[in-house]
């Protein structure tokens, strides 16, 4: 609580409501400035210590975001949206049993909470759990059906539980709401490509390239369209393109390693596979990528500890059966 006398108090509460208008028109250097005086006048001012770090996030900042909105909490604890917010600068660091812990504790706070549940869905796609993504954003989505976000990563989900013809409607519903969604049209991309439909994925992929000529993920999934034709000059194209302005892309550097290896250019998709592993170790699929191409050029050891590890996060996965004939 904070003891200001009430003319104070009253020329605070307006430098505030400029802050967020400034912020809401995304005039966030503005708004960054309007936040710091209100944080200079109230050092505990719970609503201008969680936007800011709500702003600090926006602008790519998610230590600095954890660190405000911690401050904020340790003034008000039950506000359920700082606990998503930190719930997600904490996802945005890949530190997801933080975030975890963070938006469950938003969700208990507000079970009504559609944002929460879709941040959640999210953060379980992250941590490679899509059925659980597809209860969360279920929840979210009867909530609030107009949440074109959580329709997307629904669709996502469907596409990782290998169910692309489910994917359809969510995404197709997503780009109702929300026609110049960009992550949509490539992820409806990605779901008509999966079902085998090239000239349908083609389609949405160059929609969503037209929409945003530099959406990592749809140069990304176009560079996949082309590895699927075999088309591996152009694969790469897109595929370097989406790493140059992504370069945390690991998907990209996983398709990147796949065409390598097509192209018997072995070391460049090891190279290429040990990357994306640096950037998301929680996929098997990488591993055992990385194991095949080991396997190919010829060190067995090295391609069963990739399989092993593709077995330790995915027991079901199909490098057990690399393993067991390099072991027999």
């Amino acid at each position: 609580m904070s003891f200001l006398p009430p003319r104070s108090k009253n020329n605070l509460q307006q430098l505030l409501q400029q802050a967020v208008e400034l912020h809401s028109s995304g005039q966030m250097d503005a708004a960054y400035a309007a936040y710091r005086k209100v944080i200079s006048l109230d050092p505990r001012n719970f609503d201008g210590l969680h936007l800011m770090g709500v702003l600090q996030a926006q602008q790519g900042h998610p230590k600095r975001a954890i660190e405000w909105i911690q401050k904020a909490i340790a003034i008000y604890a039950d506000h359920p949206a700082a606990h998503a917010n930190l719930g997600n600068a904490y996802k945005e660091l890949q530190q997801y049993d933080q975030a975890l812990g963070c938006l469950q504790r938003a969700i208990k706070l507000a079970p009504d909470y559609a944002k929460a549940y879709a941040h959640l869905g999210h953060l379980w796609l992250l941590m490679r759990d899509p059925e659980k993504a597809i209860r969360s954003l279920n929840k979210a989505l009867k909530l609030d059906p107009q949440d074109h976000e959580a329709w997307s990563n629904l669709g996502v989900a469907f596409i990782e539980i290998k169910k692309p013809e489910e994917a359809i409607a969510p995404l197709e519903q997503a780009i109702q709401l929300q026609p110049s969604f960009v992550a949509a049209h490539a992820n409806l991309g990605s779901a008509k490509l999966a079902m085998g439909k090239d000239s349908e994925a083609l389609e949405h992929l160059e929609k969503a390239i037209s929409l945003n000529p530099t959406s990592p993920d749809a140069l990304a999934n176009m560079g996949a369209l082309f590895k699927s034709r075999g088309q591996f000059d152009q694969a790469l194209e897109y595929l370097n393109q989406a790493i140059a302005i992504e370069p945390h892309h690991a998907d990209a550097y996983s398709n990147k390693g796949l065409v390598l290896f097509q192209m018997e250019q072995h070391e460049g998709a090891m190279a290429a596979f040990a990357q994306a592993i640096a950037l998301n170790s929680n996929n098997p699929d990488f591993y055992s990528n990385l194991g095949n191409v080991l396997l190919a050029w010829g060190d067995t050891d090295q391609a069963l500890a990739a399989f092993d590890n593709a077995i330790r996060l995915d027991p079901g996965h199909r490098s057990e059966e690399h393993t067991s004939e390099l072991q027999s």
